[in-house]
């Protein structure tokens, strides 16, 4: 609902780390390096690389990519 909400089809991904790492997991991860641990792994997958490049890897192994549609 979010993410079919916003304007113009853009993504935030700054909204959606944050919600995911402090309203989501903040609540249950109580030591401060674990949030900075949690916001480092999304800052990975919440990027727009991810939606922008089709060739777009996780990992420098080939095994670890986003799969065709």
């Amino acid at each position: 609902m979010f993410l079919s909400e916003t304007e113009n089809g853009t993504i935030p991904f700054d909204a959606l780390r944050y919600m995911t790492s402090e309203c989501y997991y903040g609540g249950r991860v109580t030591d401060g390096q674990d949030r900075i641990l949690i916001n480092t792994i999304l800052a990975v997958y919440y990027d727009p690389k991810v939606v922008n490049d089709p060739n777009y890897q996780f990992s420098p192994d080939p095994i670890y990519k986003i799969p065709d549609v």
